[in-house]
């Protein structure tokens, strides 16, 4: 009998020690190790921490998917994460990984189902082949000084089991926009890229062609649509219902169509001895980046939109009231443009030149509009200052 009741005891002792050494349920590993809500580094190297201090994250992303994402940079592999992102979160900051975000750069993110990446992540062919169908691919753009806090969009309408695919053979990067040419990207396919898809929801789309160029050299982003003989962007309905696959191509928007960028753009240099903010007494300006501050010695390039109420965009629009402000409140105006009656003219740049010195109250501020306009034969050109 004692032997009997030391064995029992021997045998509740092993139980427990089981119990202590077994791996915990599902739920709660993931927890352990960091769930995509809760933030944290996971079993597989994913870290869904959203970081929040301006010199800690690097891209800020708008999750409105229902899909717990993995974000990677240009290349679908483990050494280009960049992190992960949990369905629903807003302003939600990756990680400024030195390797991955050494310099000012436009770049593609591609977004992966956190589902599709567990199955797949040991297998190198897989990964490869969720690059040419990932959830959704992002234009994006990393200002190594700026202050990057414009959220990049991952919109609702992706991950249905309905199919777009999209051939981009031009020289040219393209975004499509939902409902508009300022929408909502809905997806993105490289210059020269073909057979891009994207897994769609069901329901009816108006969807925009975007054509889109990055010079880092001015943190400027500029981008050109294709628009109708009423001035309006052209777009493209589509339907997609009960598991359709459709195809786009992106060289059916560039032929023999008109292209504009809505917009005119403020390139301003800085040869003052002080750093500047360009604007006017209700709002200063930012660059695409996030920039308001034009350090002396800096040229930074600002965006003008002519965007109008119908879809439309202006052809003219009354520039006045646009300051250069040094400090807090000192500011000297920048003078009306002598051409055009003192208007800007869409389409064109107009480059601002400030210089003299701030203390001593002499300051000099030129403006001149460029001899031409911009043309999407642009993108293909190195980028320069000019």
């Amino acid at each position: 009998m004692q032997l009997r009741r030391y064995s029992a005891l021997a045998l509740a002792f092993l139980t427990g020690a089981l119990l202590i050494s077994c791996p915990m349920g599902e739920d709660e590993g993931k927890e352990a190790t960091g769930t995509p809500s809760g933030g944290g580094v996971d079993a597989n190297g994913v870290d869904w921490t959203s970081y929040s201090a301006r010199d800690d994250y690097a891209i800020l992303i708008n999750n409105h998917s229902g899909k717990d994402l993995v974000v990677f940079k240009n290349d679908v592999r483990k050494e280009a994460i960049v992190g992960g992102v949990a369905a629903g979160k807003e302003s939600h900051g990756l990680k400024t990984n030195s390797s991955l975000f050494s310099k000012t750069e436009s770049f593609t993110l591609v977004f992966i189902t956190k589902e599709d990446f567990e199955a797949n992540q040991n297998n190198t062919s897989a990964l490869q082949a969720l690059k040419q169908a990932p959830f959704t691919r992002i234009f994006a753009f990393y200002n190594k000084s700026g202050s990057n806090d414009t959220p990049f969009e991952v919109s609702g309408k992706l991950g249905g089991n309905n199919t777009l695919n999209i051939n981009n053979g031009t020289p040219y990067d393209m975004e499509l926009r939902l409902d508009s040419a300022r929408g909502t990207p809905l997806g993105y396919a490289p210059y020269e890229s073909m057979n891009t898809r994207l897994s769609m929801a069901s329901g009816d789309y108006y969807l925009f062609p975007i054509f889109t160029k990055y010079n880092p050299v001015r943190d400027e982003l500029i981008r050109m649509y294709p628009r109708q003989t009423n001035g309006r962007p052209i777009n493209i309905a589509i339907p997609f219902h009960g598991g359709d696959q459709k195809t786009i191509a992106a060289s059916s928007y560039l032929n023999n169509q008109e292209m504009s960028t809505g917009a005119a753009y403020l390139v301003v240099e800085n040869n003052s001895d002080n750093g500047i903010r360009i604007g006017t007494a209700q709002m200063v300006l930012k660059t695409e980046t996030g920039n308001e501050i034009i350090g002396s010695g800096e040229k930074k390039t600002f965006t003008i939109l002519f965007d109008k109420a119908d879809g439309s965009y202006e052809t003219f629009k009354t520039f006045g009231g646009y300051k250069i402000f040094q400090g807090i409140d000192d500011s000297v105006d920048i003078p009306t443009i002598s051409t055009d009656e003192g208007k800007m003219e869409v389409d064109y740049r107009y480059y601002v030149t400030i210089t003299g010195d701030w203390y001593s109250g002499h300051q000099e501020v030129t403006i001149r509009k460029s001899d031409s306009k911009l043309k999407i034969e642009d993108f293909s050109k190195e980028d320069t200052e000019e």
